[in-house]
């Protein structure tokens, strides 16, 4: 088992991002693009959430939503590291 994590953790021969896509600029520029405007639907989704919750104020599960649209927002904060690392 220790051998395992020792190969998992600490191999240095994986592909980098931009391996799969060959290192084309314009492939490269539509991966991050994409993942930008994801990122951006994820965080509009929460801040909908939150004004909802907040302007209905009588919603029996409000902290539900506010949970959810933090959900949501880890969600677009991977996208973000997504561009990050690529």
């Amino acid at each position: 088992m220790l051998q395992f994590l020792k190969i998992m953790l600490f191999n240095h021969n994986f592909i980098l991002q931009g391996g799969c896509c060959q290192w084309q600029t314009q492939l490269m520029g539509l991966h991050a693009v994409s993942d930008l405007l994801i990122a951006l639907a994820y965080y509009s989704i929460p801040a909908i959430l939150t004004y909802l919750a907040r302007k209905q104020g009588d919603v029996p599960l409000s902290k539900g939503f506010l949970l959810l649209g933090a959900w949501f927002f880890c969600g677009g904060t991977t996208h973000l590291m997504q561009v990050w690392m690529l």
